[in-house]
């Protein structure tokens, strides 16, 4: 168990260096206020999954755990109506 915590935290430092490194800081803002936009709209749902994991990484802070994550997933789906 403690080696999947330790592979889930190397891959952590991984991802942040590497969107830190080829992506700018000013790119990584307007992605990250992309996503806390984000809303289905009239995108499929398949669409909308797409576009939330795409942007999701720019805001880790937003998705900190499974369930921050699946709350800003469900408040931007599309009400049937």
């Amino acid at each position: 168990m403690l080696g999947r915590n330790v592979n889930q935290i190397i891959w952590e430092q991984f991802k942040e260096s590497f969107y830190e490194k080829f992506f700018s800081g000013s790119l990584r803002y307007a992605k990250q206020q992309e996503f806390l936009k984000l809303e289905q709209g009239d995108m499929t749902v398949e669409q909308y999954d797409a576009n939330f994991d795409m942007l999701s990484h720019f805001a880790p802070n937003v998705v900190r755990n499974e369930a921050a994550r699946t709350d800003k997933f469900v408040s931007g789906l599309r009400l049937k109506g």
